[in-house]
This record gives structure tokens, sequence and C-alpha cells, in this order.
């Protein structure tokens, strides 16, 4: 057999055997998917009164020292813009 005809067997094979192991995870995705969505769960909503006034109590200690927004400089005031299109 020539060296040609070796490489385009094993890349058939190649690609049957990929396309196989796709099409068996995507068989057992559907049949666990199947049995899971058909039972009823019933959820109970989780209580976040706690964290708020953990996160207030957090928050209210500390300063805000940032000068927000923050002002334009004086000292450029008048300069060229280099980056403007002229």
């Amino acid at each position: 057999m020539k060296k040609k005809s070796i490489g385009l067997i094993a890349a058939f094979l190649f690609m049957l055997i990929t396309a196989g192991s796709f099409f068996w995870l995507w068989t057992i995705s559907k049949t666990e998917a199947s049995a899971v969505s058909g039972s009823s769960v019933d959820y109970t909503a989780v209580e976040i009164e706690s964290v708020k006034k953990e996160a207030v109590n957090i928050l209210s200690g500390l300063e805000n020292t940032a000068a927000i927004p923050i002002g334009v400089p004086t000292d450029k005031m008048g300069r060229t813009n280099p980056f403007a299109d002229y």
C-alpha cells in the first residue's frame, strides 16, 4: 500500500470513530435529560435578609475618601488636544 492510501484509511477511521463517539454521547445525554425533566421538585426560597444586614454592617463602617466624580484639572485648560482630528 502506498503512504497516501494508508493516510486516507486512517483519516476515514478517525472520522468514523469521532462520529460514533459523538452519536453515543448524544444518545446518552438524551436519555438522562428525559429522566430528570420528568420529576417534579419543590424548591424552597433562600432567605437573603441576613446577607443584606451583613453587607450594610460592613459598608456602613467604610468612608468614601475618593472625590468622585473626578474634576477636570484646571492646569491643562487651554492646551491643544493632540488626539483631535484636524
